[in-house]
C-alpha cells in the first residue's frame, strides 16, 4: 500500500503546477498496481483544499467541477478501485506526529500537516511514500520510509 499525500492528489484533481508530476505518479499504478491508502485526514484535506478552491474567485473550479472531482474519488474507492479506505489508531498518530516534530521538523521546517502526513505513513506501515512536498520528503526519509519515485 503507497501513501500519498493530499497536495499529490489535489495536484492531478485540479490542476497547478505539479500536475505533470502528480499525473505520472497516479499514471504510474496503471502499470504498477497497488493501492493509495486514503483516510478521513485525507478526505478532509483534500475537501477543505477544493472547496477554497472553489471560493478563489482568480483561479476557480467551478462547483460543477468540484462535483465530477468527488464523484472521481467515489469511484476510486469502490471494490477494486485505486483508493482504498483505512483508518489508524488517531492517538497513535498524534503521539507519533509529536516525536517527529520533535525530531525533525526544525531540520526540515515541517508544518503540523506535513507531520501528520509522515506519522499517518509510519502509523500505517506503508511500502512507500510519495509526496512532492520537500519538507515531507525529507521527514519521511528520516523515518526510514521509502519515498517513492514513481
Amino acid at each position: 500500500m503507497i501513501y500519498c499525500d493530499t497536495s499529490l492528489l489535489f495536484s492531478f484533481f485540479v490542476g497547478d503546477n505539479l500536475e505533470k508530476e502528480a499525473i505520472a505518479r497516479l499514471e504510474f499504478l496503471q502499470v504498477n498496481p497497488d493501492f493509495l491508502c486514503w483516510t478521513s485526514w485525507h478526505e478532509l484535506e483534500l475537501r477543505t483544499a477544493l472547496e477554497r478552491q472553489v471560493a478563489n474567485l482568480q483561479k476557480s473550479t467551478s462547483r460543477e467541477e468540484a462535483v465530477v472531482i468527488y464523484q472521481q474519488l467515489d469511484d476510486w474507492q469502490l471494490a477494486g478501485g485505486i483508493l482504498k479506505k483505512v483508518e489508524p489508531k488517531w492517538s497513535d498518530v498524534m503521539n507519533r506526529a509529536n516525536v517527529i516534530a520533535y525530531q525533525f521538523a526544525a531540520k526540515f521546517l515541517g508544518r503540523s500537516m506535513d507531520v501528520v502526513h509522515v506519522a499517518l505513513a509510519v502509523e500505517l506501515e506503508v511500502t512507500e511514500f510519495w509526496t512532492l512536498d520537500r519538507r515531507q520528503r525529507g521527514m519521511a526519509e528520516e523515518c526510514g520510509l521509502v519515498v517513492g519515485s514513481g
